[in-house]
């Protein structure tokens, strides 16, 4: 507030909330401390238009009550219905080649027998007999070396996408793995967006995983804008419902 700011977004993971040091209630007891009003909100990217089910945690926090239960309404009208992995990426099929952004990784022996696996049979889970023992019986990620399901939205595109020992990453149409820039797709990365190259002990295909998994999709992130440039003009500025502000 000593700047002159009407709003303050802050984004973790979702784990965050059973953090041991207390951090998302220390922040905001410091915040409200200090005068404003503060609340974590949940939020799945695949509930606002994404073509993933990523899950991240944003503490918001606004001068007033009014201007929290605003930005609340506004969230609420902006669910379009989500993106299937089919329509995000439909357009990279065959795209696979010499440039790093468009390679598929290359997967262990051993994992390319997994993958053709799950294409020869139509399957989107592997089967327990065909996991390492390690991904056996009581494991509780069972997603790993699965195949991405067309009709539904992806799970959360992780840094680990570049193996199927990490995640639900084997492309549903074709027997390999997703390239970044399928992945950067399922992340909402603007079509225009290229993951940049350098050389270096860094190879890019390492960095591109890293930026293209650790970020915050940009849709859930221009959403989470939004519904606060529009609670924060919509009470005061037009004594209209949120929502009716949006709407115009």
């Amino acid at each position: 507030m000593a700047l002159g700011a009407c709003a303050l977004v802050l984004e973790n993971v979702r784990h965050v909330e059973r953090d041991r040091r207390s951090v998302l209630d220390t922040t905001s007891a410091v915040l409200e401390a200090a005068g404003w009003r503060t609340r974590p909100v949940l939020l799945n990217a695949a509930r606002y238009g994404a073509p993933q089910r990523r899950e991240r945690m944003f503490l918001v926090a606004f001068a007033s009550l009014a201007d929290l239960d605003a930005f609340a309404a506004v969230l609420e009208a902006l669910r379009p219905p989500p993106l299937s992995v089919v329509t995000a990426i439909a357009d990279l099929l065959d795209r696979d080649g010499v440039d790093p952004f468009e390679r598929a990784p290359t997967p262990s022996p051993e994992n390319r027998r997994r993958i053709a696996f799950l294409h020869a049979r139509d399957l989107y889970d592997l089967p327990n007999e065909e996991r390492p023992v390690c991904h056996r019986n009581g494991t509780t990620y069972t997603a790993v070396y699965g195949r991405l399901r067309p009709d539904e939205p992806a799970p959360t595109i992780t840094t680990g996408f570049g193996t199927p020992g990490r995640g639900r990453f084997v492309r549903p149409s074709r027997p390999r793995l997703i390239t970044p820039h399928e992945a950067a797709r399922l992340q909402t990365f603007p079509r225009l967006v290229r993951v940049p190259r350098r050389s270096g002990p860094a190879t890019a295909p390492g960095l591109s995983r890293r930026w293209i998994g650790d970020a915050v999709p940009p849709l859930l992130g221009f959403v989470v804008l939004l519904a606060v440039l529009v609670a924060l003009q919509a009470p005061a500025a037009t004594g209209r419902p949120a929502e009716a502000a949006l709407r115009a």
